[in-house]
C-alpha cells in the first residue's frame, strides 16, 4: 500500500463528501484545512494527520489512520480515520440540519412552492409591493 493519496480521492474513499467532484470543490473553496491552511485537490494524505472539514459552519477534525484509493462501504470506511470533532460542534451541526429537515421541501428550494407555502411564506416575509408608495406618503410628517 502506497505511503500518500490525493486528499480529493482519500475524501470520496472513507465517505466523508459523496462524490469525488465535490470533495474537489471543498478544497477549491477552501473548507479543507490541514493545521489552518487551506488545502488543494492534490494535496498527499499521510498517515496520522489531522485534516479539518468545514461543513454548514461547523469545524469537523479527522485523523487519517490508512489511505483508501477505492470507495468501500461505510463500515470499513469508517476504520480509515479517527473523528476528533468537538461534542459542542457535532451538536451546532446536528441542530442546523434538524432545522433543515422541518421546513417544507418547497422552503428548502427542492422545486415550486405550493399555494399553501407561498402564503405561510408571506405571512413570514410580507411581499414589498406598493410599500413604496405609502413608506413616501408619511414621509413629510417627520420632517
Amino acid at each position: 500500500m502506497e505511503d500518500r493519496i490525493r486528499l480529493d480521492i482519500w475524501l470520496w474513499a472513507v465517505r466523508l463528501l459523496k462524490t469525488r467532484s465535490l470533495a474537489a470543490e471543498a478544497c477549491r473553496n477552501g473548507r479543507v484545512l490541514l493545521r489552518g491552511q487551506a488545502l488543494k485537490p492534490s494535496h498527499c494524505v499521510r498517515v496520522g494527520e489531522t485534516i479539518e472539514l468545514r461543513r454548514a459552519g461547523c469545524l469537523f477534525q479527522y485523523q487519517v489512520i490508512s489511505l483508501l484509493r477505492k470507495r468501500v462501504s461505510a463500515n470499513l470506511a469508517s476504520e480509515c480515520y479517527n473523528d476528533l470533532t468537538p461534542v459542542e460542534e457535532r451538536q451546532k451541526f446536528d441542530e442546523r440540519t434538524e432545522a433543515l429537515r422541518s421546513l417544507p421541501m418547497a422552503m428548502r428550494g427542492l422545486g415550486r412552492p405550493t399555494k399553501k407555502v407561498r402564503r405561510n411564506m408571506d405571512r413570514i416575509q410580507p411581499s414589498t409591493k406598493g410599500q413604496a408608495e405609502s413608506d413616501w406618503a408619511g414621509d413629510d410628517l417627520l420632517w
